[in-house]
């Protein structure tokens, strides 16, 4: 959109949900329309104002083929993302490794996109295991890599190579597996094989681990489900998926597991965050939760035990109120996890 202040910022892009929502509201290219912050956060488009059209207004079609590799695409009844069908398709493995290194998987520093884009034009990488594979010597053929430019990354991909298993899996972009049902998932491995694992665990382990597991263990694990149990059952039993995890490994890829060993005090509570915290980031509070036996969740819902509430909250924390949850400023959560 035309760049304009919306709440204290400059706001030129807004979420416009899905294709339903587009339609709901009517949104056409060349529109004026009225924008908010929702939650005081997020900018979305609150309405269009008609009166203002001119004629030259166009419906936005999504496109019938992926404008990559031209591959078709589909929307699957029930849901509201459209996606390509091609599962080798360019974009498709290029978001991945996107998602493999970002800051909630591996998490290495130096590595977002623009870096992945150079490893894959440089041809220096195929997939995201092959980061684990570069040396300084490639990373120096690359554009705007100094010898200490090189040395950070080098060092943080070696870093990386130690990851907690709930961000492991949450790396590997598993379809539906998000932050939350990636934790519970890990917890549930190592509690239910902590006699023969203790600190680490190999890819191979888990690999053998996710084959031996029925369908329906997978989808009675606490957190996880029908729908995700299918994609997980799925993921681990496709050929091309079990290299890559080899691949992995063979290049020194190490799963931790103290992170889900620990009960903890907050131990079976499940909270939800709303609002911005001054003391802590989004992540850091999660990880302090988790770390402490805790849950995360996105929605409140009455089976939610605490609400953290932040500056400017928004929707969350008054579902929490019509709910009877109880709720925490940032201070009285601070006091609860010392």
């Amino acid at each position: 959109m035309k760049p304009t202040l919306v709440a204290g910022s400059i706001v030129s892009r807004a979420t416009l949900h899905n294709e339903d929502e587009i339609r709901k509201k009517d949104i056409r290219i060349g529109d004026t329309v009225i924008l908010q912050k929702a939650g005081d956060v997020i900018p979305e488009v609150v309405e269009v104002l008609k009166d203002l059209r001119t004629g030259q207004e166009k419906e936005f079609h999504y496109p019938k083929k992926c404008p990559v590799c031209y591959s078709e695409i589909i929307r699957k009844e029930g849901e509201a993302a459209y996606y390509c069908t091609n599962k080798s398709c360019y974009a498709v493995e290029k978001e991945g490794i996107i998602h493999f290194v970002s800051k909630k998987g591996f998490d290495i520093e130096g590595l977002g996109e623009r870096v992945v884009n150079q490893f894959l034009d440089e041809g220096l990488i195929q997939d995201a295991a092959d980061i684990f594979d570069l040396e300084p010597g490639d990373l120096l053929t690359l554009e705007l890599f100094k010898e200490k430019r090189t040395q950070n990354l080098y060092a943080s991909i070696q870093k990386a190579k130690e990851i907690s298993l709930d961000r492991f899996l949450y790396a590997l972009g598993i379809r539906y597996l998000g932050e939350q049902s990636s934790y519970d998932l890990g917890k549930f491995i190592v509690e239910k094989y902590k006699n023969s694992h203790h600190e680490m665990l190999t890819i191979s382990d888990l690999l053998q681990i996710m084959k031996n597991l029925t369908l329906d263990e997978i989808k009675n694990v606490e957190g996880v489900g029908d729908k995700i149990g299918e994609t997980l059952h799925q993921w681990f039993h496709e050929e091309k998926n079990e290299k890559f995890l080899e691949k992995l490994e063979n290049l020194g890829v190490k799963l931790k597991t103290s992170s889900l060993t620990s009960t903890g005090s907050l131990a079976g509570k499940s909270f939800v965050l709303t609002g911005s915290l001054s003391t802590l980031t989004r992540d850091q509070a999660k990880a302090l939760i988790k770390s402490k036996g805790g849950k995360v969740h996105s929605t409140v819902s009455k089976d939610t035990d605490y609400v953290i509430v932040g500056g400017s909250a928004g929707s969350k924390f008054k579902k929490a109120q019509e709910l009877n949850i109880k709720t925490l400023t940032e201070e009285e959560f601070s006091a609860m996890v010392k």
